[in-house]
């Protein structure tokens, strides 16, 4: 039976971390990196819970050994028990292997998934207010440290074009202004994201602020150009000449 009484909090954006009823699991704790990226691939999967041939897959790809993928399992899963138990859980308890299923069980709170349940909720109230407590809920790419793992590779991804789509809904619901700054922040988080741009260049017109339109497309001009020697596409194009004839006297 896993212990409810203790708080598991495991933070995966921005760097990995976690937290035993506010307590830090120490960094040196985990002794195998292994060890790590089980807790991590648990906390992205769905309900917390993986069979052991996906987590195979995922931390040991291409390799048939079935007894040596076994003990490095056990070996894993073990030392992540034991970095558990360092700060007041019952790391047999909070990861458990049961009928070849591995889970997280107990009371367990994941930033990333916070974050994909406010911006839910910011849609379905639609209003400022709420889109912009769910972006305070954002603190950065997933896993940054584990960026070149195949399983981290689909959740940082679909996060980053969440996010970045949180912050254009946000825009659409506020004064020009204020929507520009939100609009610059999410063309930090994607510099190649045209909508985003046509929508800033749009704000910086509607606030009286055109050479600022025209800059803005410049400077998503010249990132393609470095990035895929490509120019913006015909739409973004359009709205600059526009912009750009608005702007003779």
């Amino acid at each position: 039976m896993s212990d409810s009484s203790h708080l598991l909090d495991i933070r995966l954006l921005g760097g990995f971390a976690v937290q035993v009823d506010g307590a830090d699991v120490p960094d040196d704790s985990w002794r195998l990196r292994k060890a790590r990226a089980l807790v991590k691939l648990l906390a992205l999967a769905p309900g917390q819970r993986l069979h052991r041939e996906q987590v195979f897959e995922a931390l040991w790809p291409g390799r048939d050994d079935a007894r040596a993928l076994t003990n490095k399992l056990h070996q894993a899963l073990y030392a992540a028990r034991r970095a558990l138990d360092t700060a007041g859980a019952d790391g047999a308890a909070t990861l458990a292997l049961r009928d070849d299923v591995l889970s997280l069980n107990g009371d367990v709170e994941i930033d990333a998934v916070r974050l994909e349940a406010a911006v839910a909720a910011a849609r379905a109230a639609g209003t400022a207010d709420a889109y912009q407590d769910a972006l305070a809920h954002a603190h950065g790419e997933l896993l940054p440290e584990d960026r070149y793992e195949d399983w981290t590779g689909d959740r940082r991804d679909a996060l980053r074009v969440l996010v970045t789509t949180a912050h254009l809904e946000l825009a659409a619901l506020l004064e020009p202004d204020a929507a520009a700054e939100v609009l610059q922040r999410a063309l930090v988080l994607d510099p190649l994201h045209e909508g985003a741009t046509r929508q800033l260049m749009r704000a910086y017109a509607a606030a009286g602020r055109r050479q600022r339109a025209l800059e803005a497309f410049e400077h998503l001009r010249g990132a393609l150009r470095d990035a895929y020697a490509a120019d913006p596409d015909e739409e973004t194009r359009r709205l600059y000449r526009e912009l750009l004839a608005d702007a003779e006297p």
